[in-house]
């Protein structure tokens, strides 16, 4: 079998699709009994939250070669911020009657802890590329808390932004990777020539009879 001829890869695209079901399931379920006034629910959220930027700043840490310890040090200080730095500033089942401007002005407070936190993981690391990435992660995850404990509705729609955007840029990609990938008929055509002509001149060859 020619280089041409190779099977095509089996797609992913059915266990990405249930993966993403799924993850979109527990996402939607955490985000409805968080936005309530109960705690528990609140807690789940921001427990969710809590994992997902753990591992992104794990990952982080890993395309960038920096020791894992230093990593999950900085995990903790996420949990810190985002579990009781949180709770702190929008407490659990306390949401404000009437959402205004202010609502969200203890975030800039979390904001700068963030940014302390920040510092403190780049310096013990040695590493200036934990404190960008601490505040890549750290700030949208503020963030998303802060409004989810003061507009539900508004995390929803993010998050349809945000998956709309990821769907269509999946298969935009998929699209250019088997256009630069697959081989054009002409040119698999072009590859089988030479073999097929060399087949066909031996051929017709053999079968030719000797001039008299």
């Amino acid at each position: 079998m020619s280089e041409a001829e190779a099977p095509i890869p089996a797609s992913d695209l059915p266990a990405r699709f249930a993966m993403g079901v799924a993850m979109v399931a527990v996402a939607l379920a955490a985000v409805w009994f968080g936005g309530g006034e109960s705690a528990a629910g609140v807690w789940l959220f921001r427990l969710l939250v809590l994992a997902a930027a753990g591992v992104m700043l794990v990952e982080w840490g890993d395309m960038h070669r920096v020791r894992r310890p230093w990593s999950y040090f900085g995990v903790a200080m996420l949990a810190a911020i985002l579990l009781i730095g949180n709770e702190l500033l929008y407490p659990a089942g306390e949401m404000d009657e009437v959402i205004e401007a202010a609502s969200f002005g203890p975030a800039w407070t979390g904001f700068g802890a963030a940014a302390a936190a920040a510092l403190l993981l780049g310096l013990v690391a040695r590493r200036l590329v934990m404190t960008t990435g601490f505040l890549y992660i750290a700030i949208p995850a503020i963030a998303l808390i802060a409004i989810e404990w003061t507009w539900l509705w508004l995390v929803y729609w993010m998050m349809i932004v945000t998956w709309a955007t990821d769907i269509c840029a999946y298969f935009a990609g998929r699209g250019e990777h088997q256009h630069t990938e697959q081989p054009h008929a002409g040119d698999r055509r072009a590859a089988a020539e030479p073999h097929g002509g060399e087949r066909h001149r031996h051929h017709r060859d053999a079968h030719r009879e000797p001039r008299r």
